[in-house]
């Protein structure tokens, strides 16, 4: 389970103990001081459920390279994802993409297909896939380009990822677990790790 799945499963069992423990005591001192704890966690989840109603949490697909620049200008934190729906690291990016969209909902996340964006992929060099790139109030901050720094070939874990990401800026609080994260075999489609190695060897595309 993800830190954020768990916190907030625990954000409803504290909550209810709480209120519970604040009907129950006597001393004004720990009533005021529960209270303050209820106020900050209702504070917590009516944020997230503000993000999520703003698009966050979930991975947007861009349809236009305007749309990719906007999204870095409009939003203070974003993670841009090109590829190509043809090959299967994409694929496999995608998921563990999908995966930190949902932990972190103080980022936003988008992907843009390359052959819909000859300008931007020049711009920014990528001719490598999958190629993410993480902006901070719209400059380029890092990039993760094929699976180059994950480690453990197709195979890496989504919380090494989120590793990247924070070190970078463009993630704000660890979410995952050491070792967590999506699996090749979980993909629709059933496509394993062997076949994500055998299909995409090199994934130039230009």
């Amino acid at each position: 389970m993800t830190r954020s799945r768990a916190s907030s499963t625990d954000s409803d069992a504290v909550l209810a103990a709480l209120e519970a423990e604040t009907e129950e005591s006597s001393s004004p001192a720990l009533q005021a001081h529960r209270e303050a704890r209820l106020q900050q966690l209702a504070s917590n989840l009516r944020g997230a459920q503000t993000a999520r109603a703003s698009g966050y949490g979930e991975v947007h697909t861009l349809d236009t390279e305007q749309a990719a620049l906007d999204a870095t200008t409009q939003h203070p934190r974003v993670v841009l994802h090109f590829f190509h729906d043809e090959f299967a690291r994409c694929a496999a990016m995608d998921g563990h993409l999908r995966l930190l969209a949902r932990a972190h909902l103080d980022t936003r996340f988008c992907r843009l297909e390359v052959r819909g964006a000859p300008w931007l992929t020049e711009k920014l060099g990528v001719r490598v896939l999958p190629c993410v790139i993480g902006f901070v109030d719209a400059v380029s901050v890092g990039r993760v380009v094929g699976f180059e720094g994950l480690g453990a070939g197709d195979s890496f874990d989504t919380a090494t990822l989120e590793q990247n990401m924070l070190s970078w800026g463009v993630l704000l609080e660890e979410k995952l677990e050491p070792g967590e994260g999506w699996r090749p075999e979980t993909r629709a489609g059933g496509k394993g790790k062997q076949q994500l190695e055998d299909e995409d060897e090199g994934d130039d595309w230009d």
